[in-house]
């Protein structure tokens, strides 16, 4: 998954423990800067999550709604 979030908030750590806590292995892919020119620091993660069958939706509604992410969308195995 990609999520793109407010930089310095500390919750790259929330995200990890949110997929553990739901079951999930969490491997991070990358890391960039994505900061829009109103400067508010912006950063966009992949990780690569791993699960044993369940489904992805709940831990998706669990990342939205934390609080300084304003985007998540999935990836294709290849992405």
């Amino acid at each position: 998954m990609a999520v793109v979030y407010r930089g310095g908030r500390g919750i790259l750590r929330g995200l990890l423990e949110q997929a553990a806590a739901s079951g999930y292995e969490a491997h991070l892919e990358s890391s960039r800067d994505v900061t829009k020119a109103d400067g508010k620091p912006r950063v966009e993660v992949r990780i690569r999550v791993v699960g044993r069958g369940q489904p992805i939706e709940p831990l998706l509604e669990r990342v939205i709604g934390m609080r300084g992410v304003t985007s998540v969308r999935t990836l294709a195995e290849d992405d």
